[in-house]
C-alpha cells in the first residue's frame, strides 16, 4: 500500500474513533438526562399525594 492509502486509512481510523467518542458522550448524557426526568416525576407523584391525599387512596 502506498503513502496516500496509508494516510487515507489512518484519517478513517480517527473518524471512527472521534464518533465512537461521541457517541459514548451522546449516551451518557441521554442517561443522565433519564435519571433526571425520573427524580422529576417522583417529585410530580410525590407532589400530588400531598395536594390530593384523599384521591390518592382512591385510586
Amino acid at each position: 500500500m502506498h503513502k496516500s492509502g496509508r494516510n487515507r486509512q489512518q484519517s478513517e481510523k480517527m473518524k471512527v474513533n472521534e464518533l465512537r467518542r461521541k457517541l459514548a458522550r451522546l449516551v451518557r448524557r441521554i442517561e443522565e438526562t433519564h435519571g433526571w426526568l425520573r427524580m422529576v416525576e417522583g417529585l410530580g407523584e410525590s407532589s400530588s399525594e400531598v395536594k390530593n391525599p384523599e384521591e390518592v387512596r382512591r385510586s
